[in-house]
C-alpha cells in the first residue's frame, strides 16, 4: 500500500499548485500588506499578525507569470516557523486539502532548472499539480 501524502492545493496565474501541509500554518482572508520600499523583487511587504512580522512573497512575481502585483485580492499561506523565518505568500484562491496517494506523486528529479521551486509533482483526475518548497521560494529571494 503507497504511502499518503497530503497537500495545500491552491491557485496561482491560472495553475494548480501545492504546498506539503506539514508546511503550512494557517491561512488567512482577510489581511493588510504593508509595502517595503526598494524591497527585491517578489516582495510585496510585511504584515503583523497577531504581533509577529511576516514578510509576504508574489508567489505569481516568483514563479515569473505576468500580472505579478496586481491581484490584491486572494489569500495569504502563512509557513510554520520551524520553516524558516516568518513568512507567507500571496495566492489567488486555496482549493482544498488533497490526500495523495505516493503512487500518484513524483518527486521532482530535475536540479539546477532556471525555476528550480519545485520538489514534486501530483497526477490528478483533471491536471497536473505541481508542488512547491517554501524554502526554496524564500531562498530565491535571497540570490
Amino acid at each position: 500500500m503507497a504511502e499518503k501524502k497530503l497537500f495545500c492545493a491552491f491557485h496561482t496565474a491560472g495553475r494548480l499548485f501545492g504546498f506539503d501541509i506539514r508546511c503550512v500554518k494557517e491561512i488567512i482572508t482577510e489581511f493588510q500588506i504593508t509595502p517595503v520600499f526598494h524591497a527585491p523583487d517578489g516582495v510585496l511587504g510585511y504584515m503583523n499578525l497577531r504581533g509577529q512580522i511576516h514578510v509576504i512573497l508574489d508567489l505569481k512575481q516568483i514563479l515569473g507569470f505576468s500580472g505579478a502585483g496586481t491581484n490584491a485580492q486572494g489569500c495569504i499561506i502563512i509557513f510554520k516557523h520551524s520553516i524558516s523565518e516568518p513568512f507567507g505568500v500571496l495566492v489567488e484562491k486555496v482549493e482544498d486539502i488533497y490526500e495523495i496517494s505516493g503512487d500518484l506523486y513524483e518527486k521532482d528529479s530535475v536540479s539546477g532548472t532556471p525555476n528550480a521551486l519545485t520538489c514534486g509533482y501530483c497526477k490528478l483526475s483533471d491536471g497536473l499539480m505541481v508542488i512547491l518548497d517554501p524554502l526554496l521560494i524564500l531562498n530565491n529571494l535571497k540570490t
